[in-house]
């Protein structure tokens, strides 16, 4: 992983337990705040990688379990 990676990761780990995409709820858009089940990185955002839900989850996924892995290790 390169700094920015885990730069990223840490901004993403602040808040891991809640999903960061948007939802709209009768026309309203709001916070999706789904519990999240992994990590999205996202090439078109600038490479961020945040929490998602499994609803929200798609493209390039690392599992959160993994994620503690690397960070007990």
């Amino acid at each position: 992983m390169t700094d920015l990676d885990m730069f990223w990761l840490g901004q993403a780990l602040g808040r891991p337990e809640e999903c960061s995409e948007e939802v709209s709820r009768g026309g309203i858009v709001q916070p999706c705040e789904k519990p999240a089940v992994a990590l999205r990185f996202d090439p078109h955002e600038a490479g961020q990688v945040y929490p998602v839900c499994a609803h929200h989850a798609r493209a390039e996924m690392v599992p959160l379990v993994q994620v503690v892995r690397f960070f007990l290790d």
